[in-house]
């Protein structure tokens, strides 16, 4: 017989972010691996993961996502897709522990988003959205013209993630804050203070 009560360990999230947790369960076992400088990265999905993971263990000091933001209703992505087709008694469960959003406010990592401004998955609301209910510090990069990261925006270097990592996780300067920024009324260009 199937089971089809709700249970939060049938779900392919409950799997991702368990085989993390156990990845640095290994890494504190080894010589190599500072325990007080974790990390973590993702990308697309995997930044739903990555973001997850920062909300259940602390042990993650720093999370970096490429071209993801999480926050369901705002986004049309992989990791959203079960909010429009699971049972509607096992929203409110998938809601409470599949959500980066949900975990955000208990996240201790530091947090710094690179996204895709035409994105078609992760949009710009949602991550504005998720990356203020975050406690610690944070930063986003925005590429220009670019969709979920498959081109069509001016090639930026990805230094910026690296370098907030190293600010978090091996005492590097902090990135500069952008502040006053404000748009054209035509959109077209662009102003801020660094």
């Amino acid at each position: 017989t199937f089971d089809l009560v709700p249970h939060l360990k049938n779900h392919p999230m409950y799997q991702y972010v368990t085989a993390a947790r156990r990845a640095i369960d290994y890494f504190e076992t080894q010589p190599w691996a500072d325990a007080d400088r974790i990390g973590c990265v993702g990308v697309s999905y995997g930044g739903w993961v990555a973001l997850i993971l920062a909300g259940v263990d602390d042990r993650v000091k720093c999370v970096t996502t490429g071209v993801s933001a999480g926050v369901a209703e705002f986004t049309a992505g992989r990791g959203a897709q079960p909010l429009r087709s699971e049972p509607m008694d096992q929203r409110s469960l998938w809601l409470a522990h599949y959500e980066p959003l949900a975990h955000a406010a208990r996240t201790r990592a530091g947090v710094f988003f690179q996204l895709s401004t035409n994105d078609l998955f992760f949009w710009l609301n949602g991550a504005a959205r998720n990356l203020a209910a975050f406690p610690g510090e944070t930063g986003w990069i925005l590429r220009p013209n670019s969709n979920h990261g498959a081109g069509g925006g001016q090639d930026i270097p990805d230094t910026a993630a690296p370098a907030f990592m190293r600010h978090l996780l091996a005492d590097g300067p902090p990135l500069p804050r952008v502040t006053d920024l404000r748009a054209s009324d035509d959109g077209t260009s662009f102003t801020w203070k660094a």
